[in-house]
């Protein structure tokens, strides 16, 4: 499951990219994304606000997230403010808790770009972004994304196919990975 994520978590840095390189700037609104932190059952939560320009409010939630990770989140939110991607330094003891919120708020921003109009963008919103606020729509299409799996030779490949709403299909090909 982990691996999947990994290789989500690639797809939806791809397509933030291939929107940032287009010169797409955020609409404004709330966006919702989660990621994997130090709970194997909890992902930690965050709801994102933007403006054209950068993220103006974060809020954290992480239920499954360890004591000694929680109070990282008030640093993390400040840290966030003004940002435009999910990057921020680690606080001693809560790299895990920060790495679930870094791919939080990246699926977050995602959606954020994401949510031009079809004709202005071909990338589409991450996989686990939700619109809070806003009239998000998807970019009709397949996408495709690679990441690096259990395999040291073989990437592992997902196909996501998303009509105007949501996600129809997709497809996950790992030749090198464990049963």
């Amino acid at each position: 499951m982990r691996k999947i994520l990994s290789v989500l978590l690639c797809l939806c840095l791809t397509l933030s990219v291939v929107s940032a390189a287009s010169g797409a700037a955020f609409v404004p609104g709330t966006y919702e994304g989660s990621g994997k932190g130090y709970s194997e059952t909890t992902p930690v939560t965050v709801k994102v606000t933007v403006d054209e320009n950068a993220i103006t409010a974060v809020q954290i939630e992480g239920e499954g997230e360890e004591p000694f990770g929680k109070p990282a989140f008030e640093a993390y939110t400040l840290a966030l403010l003004g940002r435009t991607d999910g990057e921020i330094d680690a606080v001693a003891g809560a790299t895990m808790t920060r790495d679930g919120i870094k791919e939080a708020v990246e699926n977050a921003l995602a959606a954020a770009r994401a949510a031009e109009t079809p004709a202005e963008s071909e990338a589409s919103p991450a996989v686990e972004s939700t619109p809070v606020q806003g009239d998000a729509a998807f970019t009709p299409g397949t996408y495709e994304g690679t990441g690096k799996g259990y395999s040291e030779t073989a990437p592992v490949t997902v196909k996501v196919t998303v009509d105007e709403s949501g996600i129809t299909a997709a497809e996950i090909e790992g030749d090198g990975e464990e049963p």
